[in-house]
């Protein structure tokens, strides 16, 4: 939308700097109108042979596929698993720069002595918050989210546990593995290790490009209390090389109190 506005606002600026310079009426440059529907054509293309390439991959047969194209400029396709497997088997732990954080696990007391510097904006949490904390490392920084405070007093927050790590891979970010998959890893190696998701195959096409997004969550109930599992895996496709690389990351643990039967 950004890129579009701007097109739109240059274009705009152009007429009007030719109308106030001109004596006469200057003549007005359709290029820029003609090209809309080819990029148009592009997104669709390119939406088309991602999701040619996905059903390369799984087996479409097992799932209910829906596709949103209402929407100018952004189409979306969902592969939904008819019957999912309650659990999948993936890992809590995540490398971050070298260093191994388990997720629902690692105090956040504990990251400095890992080898990070942390930045937090609160002391002690309330009841019933939550809140995250910056790590960063060799001149570039991930966030962190903390367990919600389920008590009825404020906590400390070097007590509570890191219950979720979010990254994409860029300059700024410290670079991170998951099981093996790192920013050079595809949507293929990521369902060889993975297995098809017990959640959802979401694709998205729109004018920022192509993206895969695998999700996976397990749910386990002890006694009164429910634990969630949950990884979210993106993927940018390229359709120049038909393939799609690991682009980003949201693993998370949560646990709340069973519901009353």
């Amino acid at each position: 939308m950004k890129k579009s506005f701007t097109t739109i606002l240059i274009i705009l600026l152009t007429i009007s700097l030719c109308a106030c310079n001109a004596s006469t009426p200057a003549a007005v440059d359709t290029s820029a109108s003609d090209a809309a529907p080819a990029e148009t054509d592009q997104l669709k293309d390119n939406f088309e042979k991602a999701s040619a390439y996905v059903e390369s991959l799984i087996d479409a047969s097992k799932t209910t596929v829906m596709t949103d194209d209402e929407e100018a400029g952004s189409l979306y396709r969902y592969w939904m698993y008819d019957n999912a497997p309650e659990q999948v088997s993936f890992s809590n732990e995540v490398d971050v720069g070298g260093t191994v954080i388990a997720i629902g696990k690692t105090l956040e007391k504990e990251l400095e002595g890992l080898g990070f510097q942390v930045e937090a904006s609160l002391d002690s949490v309330q009841p019933d918050e939550i809140t995250s904390v910056t790590v960063n490392k060799d001149g570039k920084s991930s966030i962190l989210t903390l367990k919600r405070n389920d008590t009825d007093q404020a906590l400390p927050i070097a007590d509570l546990p890191v219950y979720g790590f979010t990254s994409v891979y860029n300059e700024y970010t410290i670079p991170f593995s998951y099981s093996g998959l790192t920013n050079e890893s595809t949507l293929a190696d990521a369902l060889k290790l993975f297995g098809e998701p017990n959640s959802s195959l979401n694709l998205c096409a729109d004018d920022l490009g192509t993206s895969i997004v695998l999700s996976y969550f397990n749910t386990v109930q002890e006694g009164e209390t429910v634990t969630t599992d949950s990884l979210e895996l993106t993927f940018l496709y390229q359709a120049d090389a038909n393939t799609a690389v690991f682009s980003s990351i949201v693993l998370s643990h949560d646990t709340y109190p069973a519901e009353a039967e």
